[in-house]
This record gives C-alpha cells, structure tokens and sequence, in this order.
C-alpha cells in the first residue's frame, strides 16, 4: 500500500487529502481548522473505497504549547469521544534517533529517522525490517516547495494502516517542531514509548 500526500508551501500534513497512490481515490481527508481561540483540533476521516461512505478515523487535539507533544491528546473512538494523552501513545525523552514505538498485533514496531532528510521509517524492533517508510520529492527546484511525500506501508502492517497514520502525524509534526525550535540547523530527537491502540476490523 501506498499513500500520497501533497503537502502546502508550510508542509502541513495537518490539512491535507490521503490517497491510494496506484488509483489515485481518496483514502483519508485531514482537516485542521485555523486557531480561533480553544483547542487546535486535527480530525482525521477514512473513505470506504467501496461504497465511498466516510467514518471516523481518531483526532487530535493540540493542547501543548510551543508544538511540543507534550499535552497532546487524541480520541481513537467517536463514540465516546474519550481523549487519550498521548504520552499513553508515546513519550517524549530527548537524545534518541528513535521517534516512537507502536504496538500491531502484539508485536513492537519502532518509528526511526532516516539518514539527514525529511525521511522516516517504521522498523520492527527485534530484528530492524522496515514495514514502512516516507518519500519526498521536490515539486519546485527554485523554490524547494511545495513537494509531494508518499508513504509506502507494507502488507504485513496494512490492516492497521489507521494506527501508521495517526503516529507518522505525530512524528511528522514533532519532527517539523523540533525543525523549528533550533533554527533549521539540526533535529531535537525524540524517543517515543510503546502503545497498544485499536487495529481495523
């Protein structure tokens, strides 16, 4: 499976359309409104490809300051709109090149950096195989911007391509944060602890 996103001048994945890369139908819409006061809610939908019908995916709610995760939280279930802190999803701990571990089926994946880009890999923990992995390329050569990125998820992690999504977000974001917090000159590494969230039926 392969999603393609095509990310604005400011490369906000928090406002984008997800799609199936080889057909090219929507998969998932990400929607942020502006900042209006309140929280800064990131709502994500998914598109039934065979009916077209949408349903809740999970949402995230920006509650921390200066784009730190810190305070995040996330709902998972609409239903009981029940927010999750985000450190139960993963903890920030500076000094690592590892971003955030994930729990699928009871076996533990790890989001890691790749090589001094904007790239970012999902590896299993014990034995270091990728199941997932970003792409960039660059629309404009004047102005570097805006680009269209892909995430390539493999068959063994795609009934839980809902859980990929949701902390590719995270560490994007956190990765874009910590961009800004040094000035562009280097990435502030974090390391993410384990979670078990809810995987597709």
């Amino acid at each position: 499976m392969n999603l393609s996103f095509t990310l604005n001048e400011e490369d906000d994945i928090l406002n984008t359309t997800v799609r199936d890369s080889e057909t090219g139908s929507v998969m998932y819409t990400v929607e942020t409104p502006k900042y209006a006061g309140g929280t800064l809610a990131t709502t994500v939908t998914r598109r039934n490809q065979i009916d077209g019908s949408t349903r809740f995916a999970f949402r995230i709610l920006w509650k921390g300051v200066r784009g730190s995760l810190e305070d995040v939280m996330v709902v998972l279930d609409s239903r009981t709109s029940e927010e999750v802190p985000v450190r139960e999803v993963f903890e920030s701990a500076p000094g690592s090149t590892t971003y955030g571990s994930v729990l699928i089926d009871d076996a533990e994946y790890r989001w890691k950096s790749k090589g001094m880009g904007s790239k970012v890999v999902l590896v299993t923990k014990d034995t270091n195989v990728t199941v997932a992995k970003s792409h960039s390329r660059i629309r404009s050569s004047f102005f570097r911007k805006p680009r269209d990125m892909s995430l390539e998820i493999s068959e063994v992690i795609s009934h839980a391509v809902d859980i990929v999504l949701l902390t590719f977000i995270l560490v994007w974001k956190e990765r874009q944060s910590a961009r800004l917090r040094v000035g562009n000159i280097g990435y502030a590494e974090t390391e993410l602890v384990p979670s078990t969230l809810p995987v597709d039926d």
